[in-house]
């Protein structure tokens, strides 16, 4: 049980700074002994015998401390587990980390953990089809990196969490936060390409919710962007978002590709 291993760390931590290794022990020893924690098969780590118990232990802490705790847990995990257990454990690291980011004050690690942690959260959900989940997790790589000094120095990840966002937004149905983050976006981006892609997720969500209307001219506008002029009168929309796609796909072959 990782999370159990986590909780024996942190206390242990906590009371060998204060002196209180002994302590520590005695409570594990007491733990065992009422079959509350049990030893793993090589005898190295105790665990929670059941989530029940975990619970427990985890309500007498106090709550005021709670973000705190949490932030270090994520902290922990972060900094020690394998390349090979990473991505196992991704969604556990970022879950904790959330529930404490806003105690992070040091802009590096704002940044490397927007990045690190909630944007391939994000990614990863996202690609499993948890397009809600995906949401809170760029939510919460926006909420460290929303500043003008982090869209100047870290612009693409900036850029990545507000139209990825916007797009798991607008797919679980939130078009309101879709909506603010897809502004945020375009007035920031800096290229034709990021406007193009904003504009992209603008227009699958007005089809989403059948403004037809309003997608064709958001498309047209979009598409003359990048110098495409396409007559307004009786223009399909799926024939403007198969050319959103083509100029997304070319973006992404090089000559080479097509020699």
């Amino acid at each position: 049980d990782l999370l159990g291993l986590l909780f024996r760390e942190m206390h242990l931590l906590n009371d060998k700074a204060r002196g209180n290794e002994e302590v520590e022990e005695d409570a594990i020893s007491v733990a065992l002994q009422e079959m509350l924690l049990a030893y793993n098969e090589d005898r190295t780590e105790v665990a929670f015998v059941h989530d029940s118990i975990q619970s427990a232990a985890y309500s007498l802490l106090d709550p005021k401390k709670l973000a705190a705790f949490h932030l270090q847990l994520g902290r922990i995990l972060a900094q020690n587990l394998s390349h090979e257990t990473w991505e196992k454990h991704l969604f556990i690291v970022a879950h904790q980390l959330a529930r404490g980011y806003k105690l992070i004050s040091h802009r590096d690690e704002r940044v490397v953990i927007a990045g690190r942690i909630f944007l391939r959260a994000g990614d990863k959900a996202a690609a499993a089809s948890a397009f809600p989940e995906a949401k809170f997790f760029y939510a919460r790589g926006i909420d460290l990196i929303d500043n003008d000094e982090d869209w100047e120095s870290s612009y693409q990840l900036c850029m990545d969490c507000f139209s990825k966002g916007a797009e798991a937004a607008a797919i679980a149905g939130d078009y309101e936060q879709m909506d603010a983050w897809l502004s945020v976006a375009i007035r920031r981006s800096i290229g034709l390409d990021d406007q193009f892609r904003a504009h992209y997720i603008h227009v699958r969500s007005l089809a989403q919710r059948n403004e037809m209307e309003k997608a064709v001219d958001v498309g047209l506008e979009a598409l003359e962007l990048i110098g495409v002029r396409i007559p307004s009168d009786n223009v399909k929309l799926h024939t403007l978002i198969e050319l959103f796609k083509t100029r997304r796909l070319m973006k992404r072959i090089c000559v080479a590709d097509l020699k």
